[in-house]
C-alpha cells in the first residue's frame, strides 16, 4: 500500500511470473475504504490482455466503481462501455486513435458522480458567471483541441472500415514477428503467457543497451521502435528489465509484411556489429 501525499493510498496490484492476475490477488489487494479499482486494459510492455470481466464482477461483488484505461487498445480493439459494464473509460487520442497528441477522452457512466476538475470560460453560456453543471460541459473547461478533434474525427471514419480484419492482420504478422525473433539466439523476448494480446513485441539484444539498439535501428535502417520504461516501471520492474527497459516494436497501419522480415534482418546486423556492454 502506497500514499500519494494527498490522503489517497492506493495498492499496486501486481501478475504473477508469467504475467496472469488471478481472482486471490486482486480480492486480497482490497480494503474496507477501496472505493475504485483502476485498471489498464493491456500492458503497453507485454501486450497482454487484462482479464476485465473478472475485475468488473469481483468490484461488483464489493460495490466498488471500476476505471478503464483503455489507451492501448481504443482503435485496435473493441470497446464498448456496456459490454464492458465499467464505470469509468479513459483514454488517449494519439496511439490507436491515431489523432493528434493532445487529445483525451473519458467516459462516465454517472457524471453525477464526478465534479469537474478546472473551471472556466467554455464558450457555451458566456453570460453566466457560474460554469456550467451539466455534464459534458462541467467536464470541459476553457478551449478544446479542434485540430486534434478533427483529426479524430476522420481517423474514426478510416478505423470503421475494416478495422477487426486489420487487426487480424496485425497480430499474425505480430506472431510471425516472434517466432522469427525466437529462433536468434542473442535476442530476450519479454511475453506474458495467456491468450489474448495486442500487436507488439518488447525484447533486447543481450549486452546492448535498448537505448543504443533504438538508434541504431533508427539511424542505420530507418526502423522506429520505442526504448525504455515505457512509462510502465512497475512492469519493468517484474521483468527484470528495470532500470533501462527494452525496445518495443509496435505493428500498426502503417506498417506491410515486408517491414518483419527486414526488422529481424536489421536485428541480426546489430546483434553481430554492435559491440556489447
Amino acid at each position: 500500500m502506497m500514499n500519494n501525499g494527498y490522503d489517497i493510498s492506493f495498492s499496486v496490484i501486481n501478475p504473477d511470473s508469467t504475467g496472469v492476475f488471478s481472482s486471490d490477488t486482486i480480492t486480497s489487494s482490497i480494503r474496507p475504504n477501496t472505493r475504485l479499482i483502476v485498471w489498464n486494459h493491456a500492458s503497453n510492455v507485454t501486450g497482454q490482455l487484462s482479464p476485465v470481466d473478472l475485475i468488473v464482477q469481483i468490484a461488483k461483488d464489493k460495490k466498488i466503481l471500476v476505471l478503464l484505461d483503455c489507451s492501448q487498445t481504443v482503435g485496435m480493439l473493441s470497446v464498448d462501455a456496456l459490454r464492458l459494464d465499467v464505470d469509468f473509460i479513459a483514454g488517449t487520442c494519439h496511439k490507436g486513435l491515431l489523432s493528434l497528441p493532445g487529445l483525451g477522452f473519458m467516459y462516465v457512466r454517472n457524471p453525477d458522480l464526478v465534479d469537474g476538475l478546472l473551471q472556466g470560460g467554455g464558450g457555451f453560456n458566456s453570460k453566466d458567471l457560474l460554469h456550467p453543471s451539466a455534464s459534458p460541459l462541467k467536464f470541459e473547461a476553457g478551449t478544446l483541441n479542434y485540430f486534434a478533434i478533427a483529426a479524430l474525427d476522420k481517423a474514426l471514419e478510416y478505423l470503421h472500415k475494416n478495422r477487426e480484419k486489420r487487426f487480424h492482420q496485425f497480430s499474425s504478422w505480430n506472431e510471425e514477428l516472434v517466432m522469427q525473433l525466437q529462433a536468434v539466439e542473442e535476442v530476450a523476448l519479454y511475453r506474458a503467457e495467456g491468450s489474448g494480446k495486442l500487436p507488439i513485441t518488447s525484447f533486447n539484444i543481450k549486452g546492448v543497451a535498448p537505448t543504443r539498439l533504438a538508434s541504431v535501428l533508427y539511424q542505420e535502417y530507418n526502423i522506429i521502435t520505442r526504448a525504455g520504461i515505457h512509462c510502465a516501471p512497475l512492469m519493468h520492474q517484474m521483468l527484470g528489465t528495470y532500470p533501462m527497459g527494452c525496445v518495443r516494436v509496435s505493428i500498426g497501419h502503417a506498417n506491410a509484411v515486408q517491414d518483419i522480415s527486414a526488422l529481424v534482418s536489421a536485428i541480426k546486423k546489430v546483434s553481430r556489429n554492435t559491440p556489447r556492454r
